[in-house]
């Protein structure tokens, strides 16, 4: 091979390596959409394979105990939804606190419902002094944690609470976000009720 034609062959060879180098860093630094979805999917399912990072289970022996548990199941399930689409911890416990007296009450303890959320089918909970010819029951749930799940996805879907998530993309403050749930609740105190459970608990969160 003569000097000429090895100057160009390894011209060609530094032109290759210099792209490829040029395609890693590209690739790792600046990773398309897709890219991202997939690096971030995996790095979900590996830290699930750790035993600790399997789905939580509320407990409910003690109000402390409650709310620890309960931040932790909603970390876990904050590993599969957007950050802009996530719901602020303190507003999730105090509403699980007001609804279920801290995971205690009937539906809590019988169909793992943390937020009394209804299902318009005969197959959940019928509550106390109601007539069985009602359309709706209370949902229940394989475990607690999946009811904080399904609370997420009503807030993050349900057109009721369109106005809740147009206030998210201003403001995280759990406060002024409990101010728009007046769908959440026939109650007139409703709202009060929860901004008074964020009050009392955002030290412990």
């Amino acid at each position: 091979m003569n000097t000429k034609l090895l100057s160009i062959r390894l011209w060609e060879y530094s032109c290759i390596c210099l792209f490829l180098l040029f395609v890693f860093v590209l690739g790792s630094f600046f990773p398309n959409d897709y890219t991202k979805s997939i690096i971030r999917q995996k790095t979900i399912d590996e830290i699930r394979k750790i035993g600790s990072f399997y789905e939580p289970k509320i407990e409910v022996m003690s109000s402390e105990r409650f709310i620890s548990s309960m931040q932790k199941c909603i970390a876990f399930h904050n590993l599969d939804i957007r950050k802009e689409q996530q719901i602020p911890t303190a507003l999730i416990i105090a509403q699980a606190i007001v609804e279920s007296d801290y995971g205690t009450s009937r539906f809590a303890r019988e169909g793992n419902n943390l937020f009394g959320i209804r299902i318009w089918s005969q197959n959940g909970m019928l509550p106390l002094k109601q007539d069985p010819s009602i359309k709706w029951r209370v949902k229940t749930y394989k475990s607690k944690c999946q009811s904080v799940k399904d609370y997420i996805n009503i807030l993050n879907n349900n057109h009721h609470y369109a106005e809740f998530r147009n206030l998210r993309n201003r403001t995280k403050d759990p406060v002024k976000l409990a101010e728009t749930l007046e769908n959440y609740s026939t109650s007139q105190t409703y709202r009060t009720e929860i901004i008074k459970m964020i009050n009392k608990i955002k030290d412990k969160i």
